[in-house]
């Protein structure tokens, strides 16, 4: 599962992907239009690597964090200038 949520406010525009495969889950975050940093975590099992993914996309949503279906993951400028030219939600 790989899900694209985008937070925008006066000062700052930014992205959070996340990405859960087997019993990884990789986290790239950082300012739209960035290539942003990585974090990657390790569970025990598949159960319990959804478990944190559902935990996180809870935390980063009650913050703000909308939903981004049409994120572009490859050209995150197109997704910034776009955002900025309030053509995202």
């Amino acid at each position: 599962m790989k899900q694209a949520f985008i937070y925008t406010d006066d000062k700052s525009q930014k992205f959070w992907i996340i990405d859960s495969d087997g019993s990884d889950i990789m986290v790239n975050f950082g300012k739209l239009g960035a290539t942003g940093r990585y974090q990657i975590t390790e569970y025990d099992d598949e159960v319990e690597c959804q478990k944190a993914a559902d935990k996180l996309i809870t935390q980063k949503t009650k913050k703000g964090y909308k939903p981004a279906p049409d994120f572009n993951f490859i050209d995150r400028s197109a997704v910034a200038s776009a955002m900025l030219n309030n053509k995202l939600p």
